[in-house]
């Protein structure tokens, strides 16, 4: 799907434990995932309307 560096300039991913939160920095969209011994779930955040939670892009996001 994605090569490393397409992973690497397109997305940032801040781990904290079982919980990765992944930002998609052309559209914003954040992604959330769980990690267990026995697989991966992957979500969208929502917004308090149910659609997914766009985060403002700014320089700070092209600096991480």
């Amino acid at each position: 799907m994605f090569n490393k560096q397409d992973k690497e300039q397109r997305y940032i991913i801040e781990k904290e434990g079982m919980i990765t939160t992944i930002t998609d920095k052309r559209t914003g969209v954040q992604y959330i995932t769980y990690t267990n011994g026995a697989g991966i779930t992957m979500t969208p955040l929502l917004d308090k309307d149910g659609k997914p939670l766009v985060v403002s892009l700014t320089k700070e996001f092209d600096d991480k």
